[in-house]
């Protein structure tokens, strides 16, 4: 056979592939030294990402099954990774904790199994055997690739119609569980899987019970794990029958499922049927309720409510179609596949982004820099990779669900999806950069090097309009080219060290963007301010303010909030400035919540406003915004290796000397130069300063 396609090899480590076809792959590899290599490397890279495998004191086999690793745990049970050889296959085995299976409960325990085998819908686990071994009770269920929904939920900005509609799905998932006489009783994100395809599946019916029948018995083959009047759930999402030990069914996950549902909403903004639905889903009486899981699922079900108004519309307007039937060709909606062609060109180019052979490459170079924090590194830089194309997958999502019906839309979509178009650019360029990196390269800041285009941006009308504005024009067309153009020279100018090249770069964008709209002159401005920030604060000062004006006329949510944080720190630089800082601090904190880049924006305002009441000589205000900013800032980087802590332990260091607190001052100081000594080296500039601040403050100990 020839090489085996990427796909195949990664499907062959992880052992996903038949028997027949794993004997070819494996004939090939004895031959193929290039695919011998490329094996080893996926080996290595998917051992880094599978979780730890089972301790010693865990199972080597139960029954047929072989155990190959811990998935996790909870109250019912263990489930572990396990190979059936029977049918070829890796199955999620769960391995009911011993102390449930006593008082005669083992029966119990396998006539649910055995149930739950029985029902086969895409949004529910499926089970696939139930037995014991040595009088443990096992359940064989479908391995399921993904994460939880809260990890889902999590991992990029998600519109309230992405996450209605996830809900749906789950909805119509325990219907089908419902008719078979099964009732969930925990319903919470943590319970709900989603495959790596985006669906939905229910897992974890451990705390099932039967479905009452009209005469108030559980129907056979179901019956109670635990004794009535037992409170199970989970407390957020809760029903109150559950509270108080009363009989559970249906309804109770109704509830559960509108609590989960609201809690993940948020404060999203959304169409006022959805709270609606939810208040009725979490009523205190369960007769209040809907009248079945399907009845709400239906309810919420946003592509349902948009078929039903169509349907209305087109009963109230067939009169008036008839009579004019002769207009309707002008009316006729552009040919759906040209979008849809659009769209599966740009999900297929996504998709071939950060491969398996990237991340092998790229984790490879990183390890080859020979930095005791390399694993750190390769396992940030993975992650946020990840999930920066997952943002862009979002935002291809929205604009090819929008299904647009006239040609003005159908224009505005494709433009969304060139736009989008820069985004996978700039992820190719950058993984075709870390293929190569260095330890010079990380000790400079890779930081720099991620700073991609906001997605979100492509979905903003004004933007588009503005994009389509230049399109039509063949003089405004080479303009923008020519404001990106002279952008992007100005990045490669900064990673030079030649500032004053940037400089003068950045003014030509600014010049290209003053003909071509406020979207344009926003990013242009932003771009200016940042490259005069060092040299000519008053300069990028203004520079941020009329990119803000800017970003308010186009109505641009991301970029605003990119420029009031840029103009609070030009602000917070000059002293006297205070009052104008602290009056901007609401209005930043506003933006941010709104554009959902709350977790951004929190660190950097805290430490202004903790650096401006230091100056103020307000020493208890300055050290609560600042040790704010500390935990908010390990929280966002999460890697104890990231430089930019540094700037947050020093400000608040300097803070709490001035204070008199100089032990704790030098206890932060110290972890600031231990970072710095082991990403930057011992002679770089920041370290020495930090070892100068250091013997600053020992000898007042």
């Amino acid at each position: 056979m020839a090489c085996p396609s990427t796909d195949l090899m990664l499907d062959y480590v992880e052992r996903r592939v038949r028997s027949d076809e794993r004997d070819e792959v494996e004939e090939h590899v004895d031959r193929c030294s290039a695919c011998r290599e490329l094996t080893a490397e996926l080996a290595r890279i998917t051992a880094f990402d599978r979780p730890p495998s089972a301790p010693s004191d865990d199972p080597k086999r139960i029954a047929r099954y072989r155990i190959e690793s811990r998935l996790g745990e909870g109250g019912m049970g263990t489930v572990y990774v396990a190979y059936d050889p029977e049918l070829d296959r890796r199955v999620a085995l769960k391995l009911v904790h011993p102390e449930l299976t006593q008082l005669d409960a083992v029966e119990r325990l396998l006539r649910e199994g055995r149930t739950l085998a029985r029902l086969t819908h895409p949004n529910i686990v499926t089970v696939y055997d139930a037995g014991t071994d040595d009088d443990r009770v096992y359940i064989a269920m479908e391995l399921v690739e993904g994460d939880t929904l809260s990890a889902w939920l999590d991992s990029a900005p998600r519109h309230w119609r992405e996450i209605v509609t996830m809900f749906v799905a789950i909805g119509h998932g325990l219907a089908a569980a419902h008719r078979t006489g099964v009732v969930h009783r925990d319903v919470k994100p943590d319970n709900v899987l989603v495959a790596r395809n985006g669906d939905p599946k229910v897992v974890d019916f451990g705390l099932a019970g039967g479905v009452p029948t009209p005469n108030g018995e559980a129907p056979d083959p179901i019956s109670r794990i635990t004794q009535e009047g037992t409170v199970l759930g989970t407390p957020a999402f809760m029903s109150p029958e559950q509270w108080n030990g009363s009989d559970v069914g249906p309804a109770t996950d109704q509830y559960s499922l509108c609590a989960a549902l609201r809690d993940a909403l948020g404060t999203r903004a959304r169409p006022a049927w959805i709270d609606r639905a939810i208040e009725r889903g979490t009523a205190n009486d369960p007769r209040a309720r809907f009248s079945s899981m399907t009845a709400l699922a239906d309810a919420l079900d946003p592509d349902r409510r948009a078929r039903r108004r169509r349907t209305i519309a087109i009963a109230i307007a067939a009169p008036m179609l008839l009579a004019s039937i002769a207009s309707v060709a002008l009316l006729r909606s552009p040919a759906p596949h040209a979008l849809e062609a659009s769209c599966r060109t740009a999900a297929a180019e996504r998709a071939a982004l950060w491969s398996p052979i990237d991340r092998v490459a790229v984790r490879s170079s990183i390890q080859a820099t020979g930095l005791s924090w390399a694993n750190q590194l390769w396992a940030r830089t993975d992650r946020n990779m990840t999930k920066y194309l997952a943002i862009v997958a979002d935002a291809e999502a929205q604009t090819c669900a929008a299904a647009p019906r006239t040609p003005a839309a159908l224009d505005t979509a494709k433009l969304a999806l060139a736009c989008l178009s820069e985004s996978r650019t700039a992820v190719r360029t950058l993984t075709q950069r870390l293929h190569a990196v260095t330890a010079n390269d990380v000790r400079g800041g890779l930081r720099r090097w991620f700073g991609l285009p906001e997605p979100q941006e492509c979905t903003n009308e004004a933007f588009l309009h503005a994009q389509r504005e230049v399109d039509s024009h063949a003089t405004s067309s080479l303009l923008g080219d020519r404001m990106k153009r002279a952008l992007a020279e100005a990045r490669r100018a900064d990673e030079r060290g030649d500032s004053d090249e940037a400089v003068a770069l950045a003014r030509q964008a600014v010049d290209h963007a003053k003909q071509l709209g406020d979207p344009y002159l926003a990013r242009a401005l932003l771009g200016l301010g940042d490259r005069l920030f060092d040299t000519d604060l008053q300069a990028a000062e203004q520079a941020y303010r009329d990119a803000l004006a800017a970003t308010e006329r186009a109505s641009l949510d991301v970029m605003r909030v990119d420029a009031m944080l840029q103009l609070m720190k030009a602000l917070g630089k000059q002293p006297g400035r205070e009052r104008e800082l602290f009056d901007l601090a609401p209005l930043v904190t506003a933006a941010a919540n709104r554009a959902h880049k709350d977790t951004k924006a929190a660190p950097p305002v805290h430490r202004l406003l903790g650096m401006a009441h230091d100056r103020l000589g307000n020493h208890a205000e300055a050290i609560h915004h600042l040790e704010q900013a500390l935990d908010l800032a390990r929280a966002r980087h999460k890697n104890p290796f990231d430089t930019r802590l540094i700037k947050y332990l020093m400000t608040l260091a300097e803070a709490l000397e001035r204070a008199d607190r100089r032990g704790d001052a030098d206890t932060l100081i110290e972890e600031a130069l231990r970072l710095s000594e082991a990403v930057q080296g011992t002679e770089h500039e920041e370290t020495q300063r930090l070892i100068a601040a250091r013997n600053r403050a020992k000898p007042a100990r």
